[in-house]
């Protein structure tokens, strides 16, 4: 009789769609000779590392390797004291440790057990941030890295052949919504299999699951950065000076560094997006929770607008704060409502 993991397994297998290339240089870091016995995975959340794990674990058991594979959270909320690296060994043992940034300051406990680990075994460290700093310095010439970002059109296609989407207006849907993010590609693909009649646009299902998505990007960049994340929503379309306009000039560059790396985050024309359904989810969640927040971060964006109409002269420069402006919607900037009167927030004016 088979049993659910041997059901669950057999999911994964099926579902287990692209990352070949990231497949590969797993498997020949494994088989090789490198002297680097660590490999650290990372990317944000639902991003796909944990499938990519699992089915790199399969690959490796089938040639042999002992694998131990360990999610850190659930062994620290468990027992403080727990072993991560546990277990007997063999010559060819390999070591698979999600969800690593959940240890904090125990990652040093991690550390003493992989300096007792003997030559020949291999470990991957699989988390949300990639692993640098003071704390991964001396360990820096014993790590390969292997950084996630979203997947690219052909294989968000192959997946969607392999979960039955036929129908090419539900397929664009999906392309057009998901951004190549793997979870919430995911969700979307389960909610159309269940409700095949639904808009995603419209539908509280996709909006909790972006919701769900947009939870996991704040959660990725912290404190530190969600007002990035928050800026770039109302900015729409940013660089480096919109970013500096908004959170100032000594935020801009790390805000900037951030941002870039975010599996939502696209080149359009010259400069860097969010995905369209987490920019309008992230401006619904401040105009919901925290509007003196978004009132603030439009007054400020309006000003840069503003200013580079002014820069940019003339017609032109006209026609650019007002696409800019336009391209976020006139119901979020409140145009023509509450900056009516206000001749601060004229974007026809030309002076600074």
């Amino acid at each position: 009789m088979t049993t659910f993991t041997e059901l669950l397994s057999r999911l994964h297998q099926e579902r287990f769609v692209g990352r070949d290339a990231e497949l590969s240089r797993l498997e020949s870091w494994l088989a090789s000779n490198d002297e680097a016995p660590i490999m650290a995975v990372s990317g944000v959340g639902g991003i796909g590392k944990s499938w990519l794990l699992a089915a790199f674990g399969r690959t490796a058991a089938e040639r042999g390797w002992l694998v131990r594979q360990a999610d850190a959270g659930a062994v620290r909320a468990i027992e403080a004291s727990q072993p991560l690296l546990a277990g007997p060994v063999q010559d060819k043992t390999l070591y698979v440790i999600d969800s690593i940034e959940s240890l904090g300051p125990a990652v040093s406990r991690l550390q003493e057990e992989l300096a007792g680990l003997e030559q020949g075994t291999r470990v991957v460290l699989s988390g949300r941030q990639r692993l640098h700093g003071r704390a991964w310095r001396q360990w820096e010439p014993l790590m390969r890295h292997l950084e996630l970002g979203a997947l690219g059109r052909e294989e968000q296609r192959r997946y969607l052949d392999v979960r039955g989407v036929d129908d090419l207006a539900h397929r664009e849907q999906v392309l057009m919504r998901t951004g190549g993010h793997p979870l919430t590609l995911s969700l979307a693909v389960d909610l159309l299999v269940n409700a095949p009649d639904a808009e995603l646009g419209q539908s509280p299902r996709w909006r909790s699951a972006v919701r769900m998505t947009v939870d996991e990007l704040v959660s990725e960049v912290g404190a530190l950065f969600s007002e990035a994340v928050q800026a770039a929503a109302v900015l729409h379309r940013f660089d480096r000076a919109a970013l500096a306009a908004v959170l100032g000039p000594e935020n801009a560059d790390a805000a900037f560094v951030r941002l870039c790396s975010l599996s939502m985050t696209m080149l359009v024309e010259d400069q860097l997006a969010l995905h369209d359904e987490v920019r309008r989810a992230v401006i619904e969640d401040l105009r919901l929770h925290d509007p003196r927040r978004l009132d603030t971060v439009r007054r400020r964006a309006l000003r840069y607008y503003r200013r580079v109409a002014a820069a940019t002269g003339g017609e032109a420069g006209l026609q650019l704060s007002i696409a800019r402006l336009h391209m976020v919607g006139r119901d979020i900037f409140g145009l023509g409502t509450l900056y009516e009167d206000d001749p601060e927030f004229d974007v026809t004016a030309a002076g600074p």
